[in-house]
């Protein structure tokens, strides 16, 4: 005899910061966070905000394609310029003022 078992869809909330912009940026940052670890084979606590993506976390040319490219497909096509980004936060930056840049807009 077979059993249908129905889930009903639940819309989750989560409230990280003071506010929805806080709270966006934490969900963002976590996101993020997956995407960096992933792209460089690296353990989820290893990552700090003040880590450089090349000289603390040895971000490699290799790496960093698969970062840009993870990048790209998480954040809605986002392309970002590698230049000026330095450290875990600079690229953050990047990603949350391009998201509320869009909603803005």
């Amino acid at each position: 005899e077979f059993r249908r078992v129905l889930f009903r869809s639940h819309t989750m909330c989560i409230k990280i910061g003071e506010d929805e912009l806080s709270s966006v940026r934490g969900l963002m940052t976590m996101t993020l966070n997956v995407v960096i670890a992933e792209a460089l084979e690296l353990d989820l606590d290893d990552i700090n905000p003040s880590d450089s993506l090349i000289n603390t976390l040895k971000m490699t040319e290799d790496n960093m394609s698969v970062l840009l490219e993870d990048i790209e497909g998480m954040f809605d096509g986002l392309v970002v310029d590698m230049n000026d980004i330095d450290t875990v936060s600079d690229l953050l930056e990047v990603v949350v003022n391009n998201e509320f840049n869009e909603l803005s807009a």
